[in-house]
């Protein structure tokens, strides 16, 4: 099976596309998204107040869950041009 080149869910077919519409949308402002967990519950709750409410008391453990996924990729043989050189700046 095969995955969507932006955000890497997996595809019904070869052919169908991508059931998230910002990936196939010509507006999207980035080339790739990558999900490091799945967002629901406490973790989505989390997320949503550093995002929104500005509650920055969780940034470490999500800075900790960005590093610990890259250095995974990584040590698998990734290279940075896969991941985005960018993430890495």
């Amino acid at each position: 099976m095969t995955g969507c080149g932006v955000c890497g869910r997996p595809l019904a077919t070869e052919t169908a596309g991508c059931r998230n519409p910002l990936c196939a949308s010509a507006s999207r402002w980035f080339h790739w998204n990558v999900a490091v967990a799945e967002r629901s519950g406490l973790l989505e709750s989390a997320l949503n107040a550093y995002k929104y409410e500005g509650d920055r008391s969780r940034a470490r453990v999500f800075g900790t869950m960005l590093a610990g996924y890259l250095v995974e990729r990584l040590s698998n043989g990734h290279t940075t041009a896969e991941l985005g050189e960018d993430a890495l700046d």
